[in-house]
């Protein structure tokens, strides 16, 4: 398959190899499935330090009992990959914030790290932002 350049996808460099970075990582299991309503204030962080995706959150970052972690979206993991926070209005917006209409029942930490490598490999291939949410 080929891959849209940076320039084809309208997107800056840094910011295309930011992405490929977290697809690999989400797709290396590198990043974990981190399946937790974190908007609820009296859930558990029952996890050991590491890295966790959840697309509910930017990047949140915590220490407790059992350890210290991360639990990130897709642009949360790319902005701590680039070390500098990526606008609001980025044309990869619908990537970081899924549409509901888009989305459907599901919501943001109801999506795996299959679901966002496949959409992830769309937009590569195709320059559209499609959720692809079957497991």
């Amino acid at each position: 398959m080929r891959w849209k350049t940076a320039e084809e996808l309208g997107i800056e460099p840094d910011i295309l190899e930011a992405l490929v970075w977290v697809r690999q990582q989400l797709a290396d299991g590198a990043i974990k499935y981190f399946a937790t309503d974190l908007r609820d204030s009296t859930a558990e962080f029952p996890i050991v330090e590491g890295r966790y995706f959840n697309m509910q959150v930017i990047l949140l970052n915590f220490v407790n009992d059992h350890g210290c972690g991360s639990v990130g979206c897709i642009k949360g993991w790319m902005q701590e990959y680039l070390k500098r926070t990526i606008e609001q209005s980025h044309p990869l917006h619908d990537l970081f914030y899924p549409p509901s209409k888009t989305i459907g029942p599901l919501k943001w930490f109801d999506i795996t790290p299959e679901m966002a490598v496949r959409t992830i490999d769309h937009y590569r291939a195709t320059g559209d932002i499609v959720w692809y949410l079957e497991s």
